[in-house]
């Protein structure tokens, strides 16, 4: 889940008349969940449902829905804009961690369109996904969901 995300559904919180305190973990939703069970925490914000074959018996709730942006340094784009997505076939690409339902969703549409690109780095930081993306080598692509 994107700390701005997140941010932006919690903030509403800090604003209660009773102090709230929060401590928000980044870990594996299987973990979390875990956590969740032995009542360490109080509430999970993930990027997708629980799994069923994880068994935890729980309540989800669509939050909102985002959607996935794809960014490369700005001489690449300029000659990938005519053919996207056909261009990223084969190029060094930067995707969220396993931790992100994201990447999954990204790895099944790769396939379904056949693009094969080169997964040169996984992230669980949003933020360093996208310095490495707009770092001097100028060939890394980004995708990360974002708030619209």
């Amino acid at each position: 889940m994107p700390k701005s995300i997140a941010y932006r559904l919690l903030a509403p919180a800090m604003s209660l008349e009773d102090p709230v305190r929060f401590i928000c973990k980044e870990n594996s939703l299987s973990s979390l969940l875990g956590e969740l069970a032995l009542h360490k925490l109080d509430l999970i914000i993930a990027d997708g449902p629980i799994p069923v074959h994880l068994g935890v018996k729980g309540f989800n709730h669509l939050l909102g829905e985002s959607g996935v942006s794809f960014m490369a340094a700005p001489p690449l784009a300029k000659t990938l804009k005519s053919d996207f997505p056909n261009g990223l076939k084969n190029e060094p690409f930067l995707i969220p961690c396993d931790l992100s339902l994201v990447q999954t969703q990204l790895l099944q549409w790769f396939e379904k369109y056949h693009l094969h690109p080169k997964i040169t780095g996984e992230f669980d930081d949003g933020a360093l996904m996208k310095a490495f993306g707009a770092s001097r080598c100028r060939r890394f692509y980004c995708a990360y969901r974002h708030c619209s």
